[in-house]
Order: C-alpha cells, then structure tokens, then sequence
C-alpha cells in the first residue's frame, strides 16, 4: 500500500515514487517545466516530497484542487497523484482526472435512476456531489449507491465484468438490468429468525429441494430425528411441497432459493450470516445440489457432514463433487456401488478419512397422521386379489435407483438375477 492510502508509510518511498512512474498520472517532462526543476532531477521524488503540497499537478488534466476533497472524504489524504496511482491499481478502466471526465461518468449513473443521492451524500463532508465521489473513489473502495445495488457482489458473481474491467454500476443501469443480473444478494432479502432459547447445540441442515422425492424425504426424516437433540436451522436452496414440513421439524427455515440464486457469491454471504447468526456446531448437507455451501462453510470453521446420494459418472460438471470431497469433513454414501463410483473418478478418495458406506434406512413419508384415505373395495381387490391375500406385495413409485442400495431378504425369493431396478 502507497503512503497516499497508507498514513505510516514515508511520503516519498521508492515504492511509492515508481508506482506514480508506471501508473502514466506523471508526466516528468512536464512537471519538470511546471516545478522548474533541472532535467536530471528526479520528478516522482519532489512530486511526493515537496510538489504536490505547492498545487504543483502531475501531468497535465489533471486536477489536484478537484480530486483531493473527494480523496480525503473516504480517508485518502496526501499526494492526489499518488492516491490516483493506488486507485487505478484496482481497476484497468481509466479512471476521472478532472472534472470534465468525471462529469461525463456522473451523468450516465444518474441517468439510470438508480443511485440514491440522498443517502449516499449523508457519508460525505458538505459540498461534495454523491455521484461524483462515487465515480471518482466510491465504488472502487465498494460503497453502495444504494439499498438497490452491491458493486461488490455484482462483480463477483459477473466474474466476466470483473475480467474485462467494466464500472459495475454503469454495467447494471446500461446492460445488467435489461438482462437480469442480480443487482444485490438474496442475503438482503431473507428472513433470518431466532432461534428458541433452550440450551440444545445448534445443527445446520441444508436441503437442495423441498420436492416430495427421495432426497428431501430424507432429510425431513433427519430433521425429525435430529430436532429431538438440536435445534435444526435449515436452509431451503429450492422450495416445494415439503416446506411445510420442513418448518414443522425445523426451529427455523431459511429460504427458500429459487435456481437463479445457486451461485458461489451468494452462497458466500449466506454462509456468514448463518454461521454469524446461529453458530452451528455442524452441518448437514443433503446432496451434492448442495456443493456451493461447503466450501465457505468449512473456511468459517463449521464441519460438514456431505451425505453423497449421486453417482459421478452422471453428474455434471464433475467439479460440483470436488466441492464437496475437498471440503466436507464426513463424506457419507448410501451404498458401496455410489461410492465405487466416486472412488473411480477421484481415487485419492478411497484413502481420505471421513468417508462412510451408510444404507439409507427407513424413511417414514411426510404426510401427517390423518390424510391418508383407507382403501377401497375396488383397490383392495386389485392390490390383494382372491387366493393372494397372504402374497409378498411390492409397491413401485416412480424409479427405483441402483444407488440406493436396496435388497431383498423377505420371501417371496427374488427372481433369477436377484433384486434390482426394473
């Protein structure tokens, strides 16, 4: 960090005196005319001692009397070339030196109706324009221009825009709004509640759907379970039929996602609020659909128990698993043939700790004591017909997936082959 951003560094610092050289702010033919200086002096080196305390600018356009108020308005006293220097360093977009190149900046933003000036401008001295300082060093630094728009999240879930160097804001009001780029993240919108106060740890259950399928009846069997010894905080990345259940079992649900909110960053913040918030002692995450929460997870210090129900030859990008067995502190599979799938794709996983071949278990359905219709005369004859009413019955629904890891031991004797999907 220069001494212009860095108030315990040495104002003329060769470091210093370099950065303002390669930045192209000093233009020493110039400043040498301007300061009157002989040609074998050394121009950075008087600009950062001694110049720039005199106005004297560093290059031409260049415009100290403008820049410095709204430099020391955010904490950056000193040379204003220097501060430029730093700042530029954060950016390769070419940044305002003067009025007229920061005007033009302002009048875009503006034109977008989305920054609000009124509260941007109670962060600043008297005087100074909202939008202009926000051009000049605001955004760079991450301020908010509002309540509508995070200049730092917005890059970092536009990876591309932060590659090619672009205003963020700008990006939003002229190109990112009409192709609906978040603009703030989903954090900001979710309801976080309290917990209740009654001493049980704290677990963190993640859930990638609330459908009524396999993996989310599950983990609602888990939840119910588990919530007899913690308080269950569960995170809902995408909704369904279940919610309801989920918020019976749970103490608190948050969420739900929708599809377009499954990216890192915001995964990210979630993440920090949670483990802020709630503290867990650990997490559940039920699914690799859930590989985005690991990692940030486990930088925050929370173990996570990854319970793994697909196979890595079909899932796609196989990265997502990564995620996960770089990551999750127990790696948990339903079968050894999931597993031996994963162990062909990643074989340095057979030697890792904390990976367990689990069967499933029973998993009672979700629907409450009550709803279910008894059957009737027609259903029954068809289910048990005349002479079958002691018969081994096996109701199919849906799909019946290899990978979970079924068996039949009960009579009648499976068929020639032994059991397996059909």
């Amino acid at each position: 960090m220069s001494a212009a951003l860095d108030p315990a560094a040495s104002p003329s610092s060769a470091e210093d005196a370099a950065l303002l050289r390669e930045s192209g702010v000093l233009d020493e033919l110039f400043y040498r005319a301007e300061a009157d200086l002989p040609e074998m002096a050394d121009a950075a080196g008087h600009y950062l001692s001694t110049g720039w305390r005199l106005g004297l600018e560093p290059g031409p356009g260049f415009s100290s009397d403008f820049l410095r108020p709204y430099y020391s308005a955010s904490g950056h006293d000193g040379p204003p070339g220097l501060v430029w220097a730093e700042l530029s360093l954060m950016t390769p977009s070419p940044l305002p030196r003067n009025p007229a190149e920061a005007q033009v900046l302002a009048d875009r933003i503006r034109a977008g109706a989305v920054f609000d000036e009124a509260a941007y401008g109670r962060q600043l001295p008297a005087g100074l324009d909202p939008v202009t300082h926000y051009v000049l060093i605001g955004e760079l630094l991450g301020w908010q221009p509002g309540d509508s728009f995070d200049p730092v999240f917005y890059l970092e879930s536009n990876p591309d825009l932060a590659a090619a160097g672009v205003h963020p804001l700008l990006h939003y009001i002229e190109h990112g709004q009409r192709e609906g780029r978040p603009a703030r993240p989903v954090v900001n919108r979710l309801s976080f509640p309290p917990l209740p106060e009654d001493g049980r740890p704290v677990m963190l259950f993640i859930s990638h759907d609330g459908s009524r399928t396999g993996a989310p009846v599950l983990g609602w069997n888990l939840i119910r379970r588990l919530s007899r010894d913690y308080r269950i905080v569960c995170l809902m990345m995408h909704g369904g039929e279940l919610e309801a259940d989920f918020a019976r079992m749970a103490s608190v649900v948050i969420g739900p996602l929708v599809w377009e909110e499954w990216k890192a960053a915001e995964m990210q913040r979630i993440a920090e609020r949670l483990v802020a918030l709630y503290q867990p002692l650990y997490a559940v995450a039920n699914s690799i659909e859930t590989h985005l929460m690991v990692p940030p997870l486990t930088r925050l210090g929370v173990p996570v128990v990854a319970l793994v129900h697909e196979f890595a030859t079909y899932t796609r990008p196989l990265r997502r698993m990564r995620d996960i067995y770089d990551h999750a502190e127990h790696v948990v599979f339903p079968a050894q043939v999931v597993a031996r799938s994963s162990f062909e794709a990643f074989p340095e996983l057979r030697e890792r700790r904390g990976v367990h071949i689990m069967p499933q278990g029973r998993s009672d359905p979700t629907m409450p004591a009550g709803e279910a219709e008894p059957l009737s005369e027609r259903q029954r004859a068809i289910l048990r017909p005349p002479g079958m009413e002691d018969a081994f019955l096996v109701l199919g629904a849906g799909f019946v997936h290899i990978r979970k890891g079924w068996t039949c031991s009960s009579p009648p004797p499976p068929p020639p082959g032994g059991c397996g999907p059909t």
